[in-house]
């Protein structure tokens, strides 16, 4: 078995909607597109009769016939009467039908790549396949059929699906083709199904233990799982036709995810590549696992391998704050969105709280408009637990979710003061890590804040990839002297954290959480970071480690955001101080020691003092560069102070956001 991860991002084509309209509107004659050419098969091979294979992991016996991935032939009519009895499962068949329905205008799949990445298409493909599989096994409509199979014979004539330039196209193709193959198997065509099994063997099969596959194989995160998971359920999908291989398959991937992909989830379940990633791979490795459970009653040992797993639910729950958005930290976008693997985990926990942020979103039409991982959403149909859901629904009981141990898994602590009610919740989220991780950024100790229903602090989040590297950044390499780092949303300038000398982060550098904080603490709604050399340069140290604490202190009706910071110079060094901190807000200086901050009705007033009273300097600077890679910044300002240390002194800085004027 081999290991390791790289990671990518994706945008799917936006959704369009039905919509009723009393008017006539004359139909548009629409170009003739010619038939695509699909590449030659010959005849559909025999299954393999020879016995199944004899294993200590898995009962191949079990495999049964079609269809058996994720879900068996009688499972259909289960969510047809839950369709009929619950309501949020009915409101999403409907907005599975309505995407299908869109998808069934659309013309064929082409292959087209993006820079190096197919991913799109990939996607689209996989997300087509599955809700038209769906719609056609829930409805019975044969067009639904027939949309599937002239999709699943469009992709499977490529030449290649990017497998050597870019194998996460292969992994989320596989999975598409997979469950068309599987789900449709009795209604298609035998040469769909011999080009299917073709096309997998040739780009996913023969190519997952080359060179090619090294790229998920050896990786620790998002792309194991996804590539894992992908090839076990087109292995599963395959399994008659050469039994032995496609044994083989699936318990080499279950072993490479085991001690590769299930690792990221650590000890406390906090994903250090972020919300978004979490979405990515997760659905993955909830696919694993179900796929697997469904068969052979059991997941391979993959659960058990991680202690975090059980726990990475409520930390994505916790990673929403009451304004709309996500504590968006690495490669991450902002907006708060559903989250399909939930599903899954409510019921394999039997833990209805783990979806009481979801229904919301169903009630509220989220689950109908474009989200990254929409594709998935005929998933909810096949995870959801009616009887559970029937359950009465309780917020978490917990205020504050903390947890990581290294700086490598990106420690984070996260507050709701009341997650049930969001214009009284007071949300903060603080972050440690370093910087030459999977997607990560350059903001160790850096922390976002809701209040009223609204963002203060923020996060600028991700740029898209296919920008940066058209404009020639070296993306994927995170050395100190990276390109990667010229990227304004990447660095540490734009982060809520303290820079020294206006130095970027040293690349090794990270920040710790200092789990004896919450020692004693009866109601901890903070966290402490160490923050070891983080604006070293080279090896050569401005200040002994910081020591960041930021947290909620009760203040009227409410909580201020308190942020102390201490640090010491060291002998000889004399560095300039910036504390910095991003909002969306309008903010000006009203007074040398105050900055205001308005939106939405509202003002916060920050302030900060230093202990031996070193002068301390207020800014409001324009969240943008000059540099033409950069994407503009659209409402965001930079505020905070600056001043300059004496060698050998000890600061200590007080920083308060607070309704109420200084």
């Amino acid at each position: 078995m081999t290991k390791r991860i790289l990671s990518a991002i994706s945008v799917l084509s936006a959704g369009v909607f039905a919509v009723c309209c009393t008017v006539d509107i004359p139909e548009i004659e629409k170009p003739e597109v010619p038939a695509p050419k699909y590449v030659e098969v010959g005849p559909e091979e025999k299954d393999d009769i020879s016995k199944d294979p004899v294993s200590t992991s898995f009962d191949f016996t079990k495999m049964g016939g079609h269809p058996r991935l994720l879900l068996r032939a009688d499972d259909f009519a289960r969510i047809s009467k839950a369709i009929g009895s619950d309501y949020y499962l009915s409101t999403v068949h409907d907005m599975i039908i309505t995407r299908a329905d869109w998808h069934m205008n659309q013309g064929p799949l082409m292959y087209k790549k993006i820079g190096k990445r197919l991913l799109d298409v990939s996607r689209t493909a996989l997300e087509r396949i599955l809700y038209l599989s769906y719609s056609y096994k829930i409805t019975g409509k044969s067009s639904y059929l027939a949309k599937a199979e002239n999709t699943i014979n469009e992709v499977c004539s490529y030449d290649d699906w990017n497998q050597k330039e870019h194998y996460l196209d292969v992994g989320e193709m596989a999975l598409g083709v997979a469950i068309g193959l599987d789900w449709l198997y009795g209604d298609l065509k035998p040469e769909t199904r011999q080009r299917a099994r073709n096309a997998l063997k040739a780009f996913a099969f023969d190519t997952y233990l080359t060179d090619d596959g090294k790229t998920f194989r050896n990786n620790m995160a998002n792309w194991n799982q996804v590539c894992s998971g992908g090839l076990i359920a087109a292995a599963i999908a395959c399994y008659e036709k050469d039994k032995y291989a496609m044994a083989e398959v699936i318990e080499t991937l279950v072993e490479n995810n085991r001690t590769h992909g299930m690792t990221i989830y650590g000890n406390d379940g906090n994903y250090p590549e972020g919300y978004m990633y979490w979405a990515y791979g997760t659905s993955y490795q909830v696919i694993t696992m179900a796929a697997l459970e469904n068969i052979f009653g059991h997941d391979g040992g993959l659960k058990a391998s991680s202690r975090g797993f059980e726990k990475t639910g409520l930390w994505a729950i916790f990673m929403e704050g009451p304004s709309g958005e996500c504590f968006n930290y690495s490669d991450s976008k902002a907006p708060v969105y559903p989250r399909i693997p939930l599903w899954y985990m409510a019921r394999f926990y039997d833990n209805a709280s783990l979806l009481y942020s979801e229904l919301p979103k169903i009630a509220d039409g989220r689950y109908g408009e474009y989200f990254d991982e929409r594709r998935f959403l005929p998933l909810v149909q096949v995870f959801a637990d009616a009887a559970l859901m029937a359950d009465n629904m309780t917020p978490p009981e917990q205020k504050i979710w903390y947890g990581g141990e290294t700086a490598d898994v990106h420690p984070t602590v996260m507050v709701h003061t009341d997650i049930a009610v969001p214009q009284r919740d007071f949300y903060l989220a603080i972050k440690g890590g370093r910087s030459n991780t999977t997607h990560a950024h350059m903001d160790g100790g850096s922390f976002i804040f809701d209040a009223y229903g609204t963002r203060w602090a923020m996060d600028l989040g991700n740029q898209t990839y296919s920008t940066l590297e058209a404009a020639g950044i070296d993306l994927w390499n995170y050395s100190q002297n990276s390109t990667r780092w010229d990227v304004f949303r990447l660095n540490n300038y734009c982060h809520n954290v303290i820079t020294l000398n206006d130095n970027i982060f040293h690349y090794k550098a990270g920040a710790m959480l200092d789990k004896s904080y919450y020692d004693g603490k009866e109601n901890p709604l903070g966290g402490r970071f160490t923050c070891y050399a983080l604006n070293r340069n080279g090896t050569d140290y401005d200040v002994d480690k910081q020591i960041r604490t930021v947290e909620l202190v009760p203040e009227g009706d409410g909580y201020d955001l308190v942020v102390t910071d201490q640090m010491t110079s060291l002998a000889g060094k004399t560095p300039d101080v910036r504390w910095s901190m991003t909002t969306p807000a309008h903010a000006e200086l009203i007074s040398d020691t105050c900055i205001s901050l308005s939106q939405n009705g509202v003002t916060m007033y920050l302030t900060a003092t230093e202990e031996s009273g070193a002068a301390l300097k207020f800014f409001v600077r324009d969240a943008n560069t000059e540099q033409t890679w950069d994407e503009y910044n659209e409402g965001a300002t930079l505020v905070g102070f600056e001043g300059t240390m004496e060698a050998e002194t000890t600061w200590k800085l007080t920083t308060r956001l607070s309704i109420i004027k200084p």
